[in-house]
């Protein structure tokens, strides 16, 4: 068995590992995820039909069943969710492919970019590595392309101590019908309001594991009934438990500036 002894660093819309690759079960999470290898290349296999592709970096579509295969070479995992600029310009990119694989030129420019901007803040690196995927990516870094009755949603639940069970009490505040909002939502954001709460709810548990808290306090932090259910909800996120991840790396919060 190899281990994910790795860093995880988790910021508002994004987290980045950088270590080896351990073992996991298939999983899917709601966010897109650029897979990019230092060295060598990754191996990833994807769906039901367990189609295997091998590049040195692989953008992975959110909700996409996947994993991937163990490897002792390090590599970096960017996880970047719609709600942010960034990833509502890759997952418009990406469309309704499941994957995409970077030709070689790119390849070696995004490995050059993890490389050499390893001490800038992580949100722009993930920034950086997605501009250099598509041409027409650079733009979503400085645009907000989701529409303002959307975002006005996801920066309420940013700034609220207990994440609602939906986001039907925001619905009279944006002026759109429960249905309606459901459906922008899902549109603009590439995940139900039901699926983008859970991943919130994840996020938040998952950082009150970088203060070294137990796995208890950190599922209540989240909103989970109890460490059963957040272990249960982060192995079918992620393929592995939260304790797989804190037993032999490490977690950490960054805060943006400015």
């Amino acid at each position: 068995m190899k281990d994910w002894s790795g860093r995880l660093l988790l910021g508002r819309g994004w987290a980045i590992y950088n270590g080896p690759v351990g073992d996991a079960a298939y999983h899917r999470h709601s966010a897109v995820q650029i897979c990019i290898s230092d060295k060598s290349e990754l191996v990833l296999d994807l769906g039901a039909e367990k189609t295997q592709v091998t590049c040195g970096a692989v953008v992975v579509g959110a909700d996409q069943l996947h994993r991937l295969h163990v490897s002792s070479e390090p590599a970096t995992l960017i996880y970047i969710d719609g709600s942010s600029r960034v990833g509502a310009g890759v997952r418009s990119q990406l469309g309704s492919e499941a994957y995409y694989c970077p030709e070689l030129a790119q390849t070696t420019l995004i490995r050059m970019t993890v490389a050499e901007k390893s001490n800038t803040p992580r949100s722009r690196q993930a920034a950086l590595v997605a501009s250099q995927l598509w041409k027409a990516a650079p733009a979503c870094d400085e645009q907000d392309i989701i529409d303002p009755r959307v975002r006005e949603i996801l920066t309420r639940l940013d700034e609220v101590q207990y994440l609602p069970r939906s986001v039907s009490p925001f619905s009279r505040l944006v002026g759109l019908s429960d249905s309606r909002l459901r459906h922008l939502f899902k549109e603009q954001v590439g995940m139900s309001p039901s699926k983008y709460l859970l991943w919130l709810k994840l996020q938040r548990a998952v950082r009150h594991l970088d203060n070294e808290g137990s796995l208890t306090e950190a599922a209540y932090a989240g909103g989970f009934s109890d460490s059963a259910h957040l272990a249960r909800t982060f192995r079918r996120t992620f393929g592995i438990s939260p304790s797989d991840l804190t037993k032999h790396g490490k977690v950490e919060w960054e805060m943006e500036l400015g």
